[in-house]
C-alpha cells in the first residue's frame, strides 16, 4: 500500500518489508527528498503510469514480482520510453 501521498514525489521506494520502507522514507525526508513508498510492486506500476518519477529504489527479492522484473516492467512502459531511469536495486 502506498505511503503518505506526496504530490511532488520524485523518488519511489518499493519493498515488502515495512521497516525498510519506513527507514528509507525517513532518510530521504531528512535530506528534503519527497518519496512515495509501496509494499506492493504492482501498485508502484500503477502509480508510475500517471506520475513521473526521477528514481526508484527497488527490493530485489519480493514475493510475486522481483525488483529486477519490476525494473524491466517499468522501463518497458510506453509512457516512460526515452526517460532517464535510475533504479538501483539490492536492498
Amino acid at each position: 500500500m502506498p505511503g503518505p501521498h506526496t504530490a511532488d514525489a520524485k523518488v519511489c521506494v518499493v519493498d515488502d518489508d515495512r521497516s525498510i520502507l519506513d527507514s528509507l522514507r525517513g532518510l530521504l525526508a531528512s535530506e528534503k527528498i519527497a518519496a512515495m513508498t509501496f509494499d506492493d510492486p504492482r501498485q508502484f506500476l500503477d502509480y508510475v503510469q500517471v506520475h513521473h518519477i526521477r528514481a526508484a529504489i527497488l527490493d530485489v527479492a519480493m514475493p510475486g514480482l522481483s525488483g529486477i522484473q519490476l525494473q524491466s516492467s517499468y522501463i518497458g512502459c510506453a509512457e516512460h520510453e526515452g526517460d532517464n531511469h535510475d533504479c538501483p536495486t539490492g536492498l
